[in-house]
Protein backbone atom coordinates (compact mmCIF):
# COMPACT_ATOMS: atom_id res chain seq x y z
CA UNK A 1 0.00 0.00 0.00
CA UNK A 2 1.18 3.67 -0.80
CA UNK A 3 -0.20 7.01 0.55
CA UNK A 4 -0.16 9.40 -2.47
CA UNK A 5 -0.31 13.39 -1.15
CA UNK A 6 0.85 16.61 -2.97
CA UNK A 7 0.49 17.82 0.85
CA UNK A 8 3.58 16.43 2.81
CA UNK A 9 5.51 17.87 5.70
CA UNK A 10 9.11 19.72 4.68
CA UNK A 11 12.03 21.58 6.29
CA UNK A 12 10.25 24.95 4.88
CA UNK A 13 6.98 23.89 6.11
CA UNK A 14 7.41 20.95 9.10
CA UNK A 15 3.43 21.18 9.54
CA UNK A 16 1.91 21.08 6.34
CA UNK A 17 -0.26 18.22 5.75
CA UNK A 18 1.55 16.46 9.31
CA UNK A 19 -1.77 14.72 9.73
CA UNK A 20 -0.89 12.67 6.45
CA UNK A 21 2.39 11.85 7.58
CA UNK A 22 0.68 10.00 10.46
CA UNK A 23 -1.78 8.33 8.68
CA UNK A 24 0.65 6.72 6.60
CA UNK A 25 2.55 5.50 9.72
CA UNK A 26 -0.77 4.14 11.27
CA UNK A 27 -1.56 2.57 7.60
CA UNK A 28 2.13 1.01 7.27
CA UNK A 29 2.35 2.54 4.49
CA UNK A 30 5.27 4.01 2.20
CA UNK A 31 4.53 7.70 0.87
CA UNK A 32 4.88 9.37 -2.17
CA UNK A 33 4.84 13.16 -2.44
CA UNK A 34 4.01 14.88 -5.03
CA UNK A 35 4.44 18.66 -4.41
CA UNK A 36 2.93 21.26 -6.70
CA UNK A 37 5.15 23.57 -5.65
CA UNK A 38 2.90 26.31 -5.42
CA UNK A 39 -0.33 26.95 -2.48
CA UNK A 40 -3.08 27.00 -3.17
CA UNK A 41 -3.62 25.46 -6.73
CA UNK A 42 -5.79 27.45 -8.30
CA UNK A 43 -7.95 27.63 -11.40
CA UNK A 44 -6.51 30.38 -13.67
CA UNK A 45 -5.68 30.54 -17.28
CA UNK A 46 -2.43 31.60 -17.35
CA UNK A 47 -1.46 28.92 -14.93
CA UNK A 48 -3.32 25.84 -17.09
CA UNK A 49 0.16 25.26 -18.99
CA UNK A 50 2.19 25.09 -15.24
CA UNK A 51 -0.83 22.65 -13.73
CA UNK A 52 -1.02 20.79 -17.02
CA UNK A 53 2.90 19.63 -16.93
CA UNK A 54 2.55 18.82 -13.07
CA UNK A 55 -0.48 16.75 -13.60
CA UNK A 56 1.21 14.71 -16.74
CA UNK A 57 4.21 14.24 -14.47
CA UNK A 58 2.49 12.69 -11.41
CA UNK A 59 0.12 10.71 -13.50
CA UNK A 60 3.49 8.99 -15.39
CA UNK A 61 4.41 8.38 -11.48
CA UNK A 62 1.51 7.18 -10.43
CA UNK A 63 0.60 4.50 -13.52
CA UNK A 64 3.71 2.75 -12.60
CA UNK A 65 2.45 1.68 -9.32
CA UNK A 66 1.21 -1.68 -8.81
CA UNK A 67 -0.48 -2.04 -4.88
CA UNK A 68 -3.23 -0.27 -3.29
CA UNK A 69 -2.95 3.48 -3.22
CA UNK A 70 -4.64 5.75 -0.18
CA UNK A 71 -4.99 8.96 -1.74
CA UNK A 72 -5.26 12.38 0.74
CA UNK A 73 -7.16 15.23 -1.68
CA UNK A 74 -9.09 14.10 -4.92
CA UNK A 75 -7.52 17.11 -6.37
CA UNK A 76 -4.77 17.32 -7.30
CA UNK A 77 -3.77 13.42 -7.58
CA UNK A 78 -6.93 11.38 -6.31
CA UNK A 79 -8.48 11.23 -9.99
CA UNK A 80 -5.06 10.66 -11.62
CA UNK A 81 -4.97 7.78 -9.35
CA UNK A 82 -8.38 6.50 -9.98
CA UNK A 83 -7.62 6.46 -14.09
CA UNK A 84 -5.62 3.74 -13.07
CA UNK A 85 -6.19 0.03 -12.54
CA UNK A 86 -5.17 0.20 -8.94
CA UNK A 87 -7.38 -0.48 -6.24
CA UNK A 88 -7.72 3.83 -4.94
CA UNK A 89 -9.26 5.06 -1.34
CA UNK A 90 -9.67 8.83 -1.91
CA UNK A 91 -9.12 10.83 1.80
CA UNK A 92 -11.26 14.15 1.18
CA UNK A 93 -10.56 17.01 3.49
CA UNK A 94 -12.70 20.29 2.38
CA UNK A 95 -10.67 22.22 -0.06
CA UNK A 96 -10.89 19.61 -3.21
CA UNK A 97 -14.90 19.53 -2.55
CA UNK A 98 -15.02 23.39 -1.84
CA UNK A 99 -13.21 23.43 -5.35
CA UNK A 100 -15.90 21.28 -6.91
CA UNK A 101 -19.04 22.76 -5.37
CA UNK A 102 -17.86 25.94 -6.44
CA UNK A 103 -17.12 25.06 -10.33
CA UNK A 104 -19.49 22.05 -11.02
CA UNK A 105 -18.33 21.82 -14.60
CA UNK A 106 -14.69 20.43 -13.26
CA UNK A 107 -16.71 17.84 -10.93
CA UNK A 108 -18.76 16.76 -13.91
CA UNK A 109 -15.68 16.36 -16.02
CA UNK A 110 -14.35 13.99 -13.00
CA UNK A 111 -17.32 12.21 -12.40
CA UNK A 112 -15.43 9.07 -14.98
CA UNK A 113 -12.98 8.78 -12.31
CA UNK A 114 -15.05 8.77 -9.72
CA UNK A 115 -17.34 6.04 -10.56
CA UNK A 116 -13.90 3.71 -9.77
CA UNK A 117 -12.80 4.42 -7.19
CA UNK A 118 -13.34 2.20 -4.16
CA UNK A 119 -13.54 3.86 -0.91
CA UNK A 120 -14.00 7.61 -0.42
CA UNK A 121 -13.65 8.92 3.24
CA UNK A 122 -14.86 11.86 4.69
CA UNK A 123 -12.95 13.67 7.33
CA UNK A 124 -16.13 15.22 8.49
CA UNK A 125 -20.25 14.28 7.78
CA UNK A 126 -20.41 18.27 5.93
CA UNK A 127 -18.13 16.47 3.75
CA UNK A 128 -19.69 13.67 3.09
CA UNK A 129 -22.64 14.97 2.31
CA UNK A 130 -21.59 17.46 -0.20
CA UNK A 131 -19.38 14.34 -1.98
CA UNK A 132 -22.97 12.64 -2.14
CA UNK A 133 -24.52 16.15 -3.85
CA UNK A 134 -21.88 16.39 -6.23
CA UNK A 135 -21.51 12.67 -7.03
CA UNK A 136 -24.88 11.31 -6.25
CA UNK A 137 -24.43 7.94 -8.36
CA UNK A 138 -21.59 6.79 -5.55
CA UNK A 139 -22.81 4.06 -3.60
CA UNK A 140 -23.37 5.07 0.39
CA UNK A 141 -21.54 1.83 1.05
CA UNK A 142 -18.21 3.33 -0.42
CA UNK A 143 -18.61 7.02 1.60
CA UNK A 144 -16.88 6.72 5.36
CA UNK A 145 -17.13 9.70 7.42
CA UNK A 146 -13.69 9.38 9.44
CA UNK A 147 -11.81 12.21 11.20
CA UNK A 148 -8.12 12.44 11.02
CA UNK A 149 -6.98 12.24 14.91
CA UNK A 150 -5.77 14.93 17.30
CA UNK A 151 -2.35 14.32 17.58
CA UNK A 152 -1.58 13.53 21.23
CA UNK A 153 0.97 16.53 22.00
CA UNK A 154 -2.14 18.80 21.76
CA UNK A 155 -2.77 18.32 25.70
CA UNK A 156 -4.61 20.76 28.16
CA UNK A 157 -1.48 21.54 30.63
CA UNK A 158 -3.47 24.14 32.39
CA UNK A 159 -1.14 27.00 32.13
CA UNK A 160 -2.67 30.34 32.86
CA UNK A 161 -3.82 32.04 30.15
CA UNK A 162 -2.42 35.10 28.52
CA UNK A 163 -4.28 38.62 26.71
CA UNK A 164 -3.47 37.15 23.33
CA UNK A 165 -5.82 35.52 20.60
CA UNK A 166 -4.10 33.15 18.12
CA UNK A 167 -5.45 33.02 14.58
CA UNK A 168 -4.06 29.32 12.15
CA UNK A 169 -3.63 29.57 7.90
CA UNK A 170 -2.36 30.51 5.06
CA UNK A 171 -2.01 34.37 5.11
CA UNK A 172 -4.60 34.17 1.99
CA UNK A 173 -8.11 35.29 1.23
CA UNK A 174 -9.95 32.26 2.24
CA UNK A 175 -8.54 32.43 5.82
CA UNK A 176 -10.16 35.71 6.88
CA UNK A 177 -7.36 36.58 8.80
CA UNK A 178 -8.97 40.30 8.82
CA UNK A 179 -12.05 38.68 10.36
CA UNK A 180 -9.89 38.10 13.10
CA UNK A 181 -8.33 41.51 13.22
CA UNK A 182 -11.88 43.40 13.77
CA UNK A 183 -13.20 40.89 16.00
CA UNK A 184 -10.04 41.22 18.67
CA UNK A 185 -10.51 45.36 17.48
CA UNK A 186 -13.92 45.34 18.72
CA UNK A 187 -14.51 43.19 21.52
CA UNK A 188 -10.75 42.56 23.09
CA UNK A 189 -8.89 45.82 22.49
CA UNK A 190 -6.25 45.44 24.80
CA UNK A 191 -5.05 41.74 23.61
CA UNK A 192 -2.70 41.28 20.56
CA UNK A 193 -2.98 38.74 18.20
CA UNK A 194 -1.16 36.33 17.00
CA UNK A 195 -1.74 34.86 13.45
CA UNK A 196 0.39 31.51 12.64
CA UNK A 197 1.31 30.85 9.03
CA UNK A 198 2.85 32.34 6.18
CA UNK A 199 1.78 34.28 2.09
CA UNK A 200 1.20 36.69 0.24
CA UNK A 201 -0.99 39.07 2.54
CA UNK A 202 0.99 39.43 5.50
CA UNK A 203 1.80 43.35 4.21
CA UNK A 204 -2.03 43.88 3.80
CA UNK A 205 -2.76 42.22 7.23
CA UNK A 206 -0.24 44.24 8.93
CA UNK A 207 -1.90 47.63 7.49
CA UNK A 208 -5.26 46.18 8.37
CA UNK A 209 -4.08 45.41 12.07
CA UNK A 210 -2.29 49.12 12.09
CA UNK A 211 -5.70 51.03 11.13
CA UNK A 212 -7.72 48.78 13.56
CA UNK A 213 -4.93 49.11 16.14
CA UNK A 214 -4.42 46.04 17.13
CA UNK A 215 -1.21 44.49 17.90
CA UNK A 216 -0.09 42.04 15.26
CA UNK A 217 2.69 39.13 15.61
CA UNK A 218 3.17 36.80 12.51
CA UNK A 219 4.98 33.62 13.41
CA UNK A 220 4.96 31.67 10.72
CA UNK A 221 4.61 28.55 10.42
CA UNK A 222 5.49 26.65 13.66
CA UNK A 223 5.91 23.28 15.19
CA UNK A 224 2.85 20.82 16.44
CA UNK A 225 4.82 21.41 19.61
CA UNK A 226 5.14 25.16 19.42
CA UNK A 227 1.67 25.31 18.29
CA UNK A 228 0.25 23.83 21.21
CA UNK A 229 2.15 25.47 23.49
CA UNK A 230 0.60 28.89 21.52
CA UNK A 231 -2.71 27.34 22.05
CA UNK A 232 -2.41 26.33 25.87
CA UNK A 233 -1.25 29.76 26.92
CA UNK A 234 -3.79 31.93 24.38
CA UNK A 235 -7.39 33.45 25.48
CA UNK A 236 -8.69 31.77 22.37
CA UNK A 237 -8.46 30.12 18.53
CA UNK A 238 -9.86 32.90 16.25
CA UNK A 239 -12.04 30.78 13.36
CA UNK A 240 -13.27 33.08 10.78
CA UNK A 241 -12.36 30.96 7.54
CA UNK A 242 -14.65 30.92 4.44
CA UNK A 243 -14.52 27.38 4.65
CA UNK A 244 -13.53 24.51 6.98
CA UNK A 245 -13.73 20.90 6.13
CA UNK A 246 -13.74 19.66 9.30
CA UNK A 247 -11.81 22.08 11.52
CA UNK A 248 -8.85 19.57 12.94
CA UNK A 249 -6.89 22.85 14.06
CA UNK A 250 -10.25 23.70 16.28
CA UNK A 251 -9.87 20.35 17.78
CA UNK A 252 -6.26 20.72 18.30
CA UNK A 253 -7.05 23.95 20.36
CA UNK A 254 -9.81 22.68 22.22
CA UNK A 255 -7.43 19.25 23.38
CA UNK A 256 -5.31 22.66 25.32
CA UNK A 257 -8.48 23.99 26.84
CA UNK A 258 -8.38 26.87 24.72
CA UNK A 259 -11.44 28.51 23.98
CA UNK A 260 -12.74 28.60 20.09
CA UNK A 261 -14.20 31.88 18.87
CA UNK A 262 -15.61 31.97 15.23
CA UNK A 263 -18.26 31.09 12.89
CA UNK A 264 -19.89 28.06 12.31
CA UNK A 265 -20.94 25.90 9.26
CA UNK A 266 -19.47 23.88 6.99
CA UNK A 267 -17.12 20.74 9.19
CA UNK A 268 -17.76 23.59 12.35
CA UNK A 269 -20.53 23.19 14.64
CA UNK A 270 -21.83 24.01 18.23
CA UNK A 271 -19.74 20.87 19.28
CA UNK A 272 -16.29 22.90 18.96
CA UNK A 273 -17.03 26.12 18.39
CA UNK A 274 -17.70 27.81 21.92
CA UNK A 275 -18.75 31.25 21.14
CA UNK A 276 -20.40 31.82 17.88
CA UNK A 277 -19.57 34.80 15.88
CA UNK A 278 -22.18 33.81 12.83
CA UNK A 279 -22.38 31.66 9.43
CA UNK A 280 -20.14 30.68 7.09
CA UNK A 281 -21.12 32.72 4.09
CA UNK A 282 -21.62 30.59 1.24
CA UNK A 283 -21.61 32.16 -2.25
CA UNK A 284 -23.61 30.46 -4.82
CA UNK A 285 -21.57 27.46 -7.11
CA UNK A 286 -20.51 28.80 -10.21
CA UNK A 287 -22.32 26.13 -12.84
Amino acid sequence: MVVLTHNYPTEENPVAGVFVKQHAERLGASVIHLPYGEHPMVLRLAKLPKLAAYMWRAYRRIRRLREPIVVHWWIPLGWLAARTDNEVHVVCHGTDLKLLRDHRWLARLLAGPARRVARWQCVSPHLAQLLRELYPFVPKDRISVAPMPVDPVFQDRKLPREKFFVSVGALRPLKRHDRAIDYVAEHHPDHRLVIVGEGPLQAFLAEHARRRGVEVSFVGWRSRAELADLFNRAAGLLSFSDHEGYGLVLREARACGCRIIGLIGDGRDESVVDVVVGRVPHPPANS
